[in-house]
């Protein structure tokens, strides 16, 4: 399997006027990026969950209260 990858990455660094070290250093460098890109997001990434005080979800409402159009439960306006 090394031998595979080894050939491949002489091939491509023939290709690309590179030693076939430098190539597979810089394959190495694009892995470690990508590898931070998604460690990234997996570390920004919250648990999503419906917000209980959904009420367009949950079709509930505390008393007094109301669903408004920004599906968030208010008081109820007296008139």
């Amino acid at each position: 399997m090394f031998e595979r990858i080894s050939r491949a990455a002489e091939t491509l660094a023939a290709r690309a006027s590179l030693s076939r070290r430098g190539f597979l250093g810089q394959l190495g460098q694009g892995a470690a990026v990508a590898a931070g890109a998604v460690g990234g997001l997996l570390l920004t990434a919250g648990d999503v969950r419906a917000d209980p005080r959904n009420c367009c979800l949950t079709g509930y409402c505390p008393g007094g209260t109301h669903c408004s159009i920004y599906c968030r439960c208010t008081k109820k306006m007296g008139f």
